[in-house]
């Protein structure tokens, strides 16, 4: 006991703690650092790999036998080349791109970000229509379905959107699988109480329209729903897409119709390293005087779809399922 008094006496056991928190503090900095340094390293060795005709041709083969075995990669050069109405060179470079820009997405999605790396996300984002957006909060308490796309860096981009949301509003985020752990956490530590939670989450697999119509139904609620998945996923209608025949979800439109709810198109795109979401104008769910519900469905799909396509025509690599477009113009069974 002597001896500790005496090594801390003085204030030496202060000086020491505020000593090991700096140092503390110091390798956390360098850590954080080190994590940021071996991403950016990372990113850019997969950049200069694919740069390279002989990287992206092993990149294409590889993919191709994930997602279309037994197919030869000229022929999924050439049917998406066909689809996106590019040379097969750019083609090439954008189905390169796309993996580029979706490794980075989920990476910022799924794997736990510092405050720092969050922060930077944060301010990266710019909200288009933001004054529109928030007028619709007093405008328009009824319910509201946001129609949004895989594209750009969505997960960031709705729940800043969802920021803006009158706190009393029942959130519901429509999704196919649950979210990683690290997703809840990432997106909490950026936008606190107000992102899109767990508790949020529905799964489509425990999620029928009869419940989704009632969530709408019991009070001041936002749906958010994606209106470009794969076929796997509910009912299609018949659209005009790439200026050809195209079947893409009606889940949004019959929803719409069944509870009067308000249709917001949202879609997130990257541009000269912003984050950008667009709110864009809203669609009434109003049935024409010579429409039916198929008819009425099938046009406020082809409303929801022209967003797509225009954003498509000018950043392919960001849209999530580049690779499977030429399914979409094959009629589900």
């Amino acid at each position: 006991m002597k001896y500790l008094e005496k090594r801390f006496s003085g204030g030496s056991f202060i000086r020491a703690s505020v000593v090991n928190l700096a140092v503390w503090i110091l390798l956390s900095k360098i850590c954080s650092w080190a994590r940021h340094l071996s991403r950016v390293c990372s990113i850019a060795i997969r950049k200069f790999l694919l740069s390279s005709p002989l990287g992206r041709h092993l990149y294409l083969k590889r993919q191709l036998a994930l997602t279309n075995p037994g197919a030869t990669l000229s022929i999924f050069l050439a049917r998406h080349a066909f689809f996106l109405r590019e040379p097969i060179s750019i083609t090439e470079k954008a189905l390169v791109g796309n993996k580029l820009f979706l490794d980075d997405v989920e990476a910022n999605r799924n794997r736990r970000q510092t405050s720092t790396e969050l922060a930077r996300l944060k301010s990266s984002i710019v909200v288009l229509n933001r004054a529109a957006y928030l007028d619709l909060q007093t405008s328009h308490s009824g319910p509201r379905i946001i129609c949004t796309f895989h594209f750009g860096n969505f997960v960031y981009g709705l729940n800043a959107l969802m920021c803006l949301e009158q706190p009393q509003r029942n959130r519901m985020l429509l999704s196919q699988e649950k979210a990683s752990p690290g997703y809840f956490a990432n997106i909490s530590n950026c936008f606190g109480d107000r992102a899109v939670h767990c508790e949020n989450q529905l799964l489509v697999k425990d999620t029928n329209t009869l419940q989704l119509c009632q969530l709408l139904r019991s009070k001041q609620s936002t749906l958010i729903m994606f209106c470009d998945l794969p076929q796997s996923y509910g009912e299609f209608t018949e659209v005009s897409f790439l200026n050809r025949r195209a079947f893409f979800p009606k889940g949004p439109a019959v929803l719409a119709f069944a509870t009067r709810a308000l249709l917001v198109p949202v879609i997130s795109y990257t541009d000269n390293g912003r984050n950008i979401v667009h709110a864009l104008p809203t669609i009434s769910p109003r049935r024409r005087s010579n429409e039916d519900s198929k008819s009425a469905s099938s046009r406020i799909t082809q409303l929801l779809i022209n967003v797509l396509e225009e954003y498509l025509i000018q950043f392919p690599e960001q849209w999530r399922y580049l690779q499977l477009l030429p399914s979409y113009f094959h009629k589900p069974n």
